[in-house]
């Protein structure tokens, strides 16, 4: 019988042990009428018909219970098969086997469980074999059940596919990115390496140029207390101009008052030649008188004659004392003219040593000025050495950061190397 209602559907089930059920009540209902109405009043009639009535209804039952029994069994037994199998599959177990089989709707119902149970089975398989392709670091791998991914499936394929493409374009821009910073690395190290040792010959250089800046601010200083003597000693220079031309203006007094005295003692000299002359004339009469008068003027004329010679010789000795007082007012002339220039020179080096002076003044107001200039460019050398000394230390560092880059570079594309992507 089971066999027989397997290949029903349900409805049909239904439908027949309803029909049995009905028809057994029916019949033993008529029975019962039929034979109360046939026993009438007697007693054991009726017992006899509410036995048979009973016998009949039971005998209905029974019948009712087998079929009912045996459509519930067909109904419950295929359905706990795979409410079993649907609780072993939500765990991840598909290796449930569902052995219903049937032309009704349960059968229907198994046959999609197990074509369901063997998709998903399929599916999950290839993708386990996919993804273990994937981390053997194989890309270039395709779907072995390309069938099964129908309906709702098949986006799942085509998005696996997509993101193959994408890891496959990912990693070949991560290779290729590699091989780039590989490159620039080396590059880099290669620049950052010359940046240490040209930041080192910078360190070098600049630590000379500190060297030679605080030598020249030294020389400066040095500079500057000897333009402070200059100035100082150009001051006693100009005192001491300044005392020799007073003296010289003295001087020039002086020779103006010889020139003065001389030119009066030459006036006396002519005064004397004249006496001189005139004396020589009155002795040259006083002998012709003395001539005249014999023997008794000859002592006369002997006087006479002393008084020539002496007046001879006042005239010579005034001669004399004239061309001395002439060669000596013609010095005093000179030495005045000499004076007169050498006051003149005096002015004009007074005026160039206020010349001078002013340009010392100068100079050492320059160099106090360029002695601050130069120790505020020592300053922003000192600045500039330690900023160097940075950049070195900074490019060793970078050189040293940029090896191991190429090293972690190189690393990496040998990691890349290992995939084997889809073009």
């Amino acid at each position: 019988m089971e066999e027989k209602l397997k290949n029903l559907q349900i409805k049909q089930k239904v439908m027949i042990v309803f029909s049995i059920t009905l028809g057994a009540y029916i019949i033993a209902v008529l029975i019962g009428v039929i034979g109360l109405s046939i026993m009438g009043e007697n007693p054991i009639a009726r017992t006899v018909a509410l036995v048979l009535l009973i016998v009949i209804a039971v005998a209905n039952l029974v019948l009712v219970l087998k079929l009912g029994g045996a459509v519930v069994l067909s109904l419950v037994k295929p359905v706990g098969e795979l409410a079993e199998a649907s609780r072993r599959m939500a765990v991840g177990d598909f290796s449930a086997d569902v052995t219903y089989d049937s032309d009704d709707e349960i059968g229907e119902l198994a046959n999609c469980f197990r074509e369901t149970n063997n998709t998903l089975k399929a599916i999950i398989d290839d993708l386990y074999g996919i993804i273990s392709e994937f981390t053997e670091g194989n890309f270039d791998v395709r779907s072995k059940c390309r069938e099964k991914y129908v309906g709702d499936y098949a986006p799942l394929l085509d998005q696996l596919r997509n993101m193959v493409l994408t890891i496959s374009e990912v990693i070949g821009n991560i290779q290729g990115a590699a091989d780039q910073v590989a490159a620039g690395s080396s590059e880099l190290a290669n620049s950052a390496q010359g940046l240490a040792e040209g930041a080192t010959d910078q360190a070098t250089a600049v630590q000379g140029l500190l060297e030679t800046m605080t030598e020249v601010t030294g020389q400066v200083e040095e500079t500057s207390h000897t333009v402070d003597r200059l100035h100082e000693s150009a001051q006693s220079v100009g005192t001491e101009a300044e005392k020799t031309k007073e003296k010289m203006s003295r001087l020039m007094e002086a020779m103006e008052a010889i020139k003065s005295t001389s030119q009066e003692i030459g006036n006396i000299i002519a005064d004397i030649e004249d006496i001189a002359s005139q004396t020589n004339l009155l002795s040259l009469n006083a002998a012709i008188e003395a001539a005249r008068a014999g023997e008794a003027g000859k002592g006369f004329a002997v006087v006479a004659e002393q008084i020539r010679k002496l007046a001879e010789d006042s005239a010579q000795s005034a001669v004399k004392t004239k061309r001395l007082i002439e060669t000596a007012l013609q010095e005093v002339m000179n030495g005045n003219d000499i004076t007169e220039e050498t006051a003149e020179a005096t002015n004009n080096a007074m005026e160039g040593l206020n010349h001078v002076l002013a340009a010392v003044g100068e100079i050492r107001t320059a160099a106090d000025k360029e002695a601050e200039s130069i120790k505020g460019i020592e300053k922003n050398v000192e600045r500039i050495s330690a900023v160097v000394e940075n950049n070195s230390a900074a490019a060793q560092e970078t050189s040293a950061t940029s090896e191991e880059l190429s090293a972690q570079a190189v690393t990496l594309n040998e990691q890349v190397e290992k995939f084997k992507l889809r073009r």
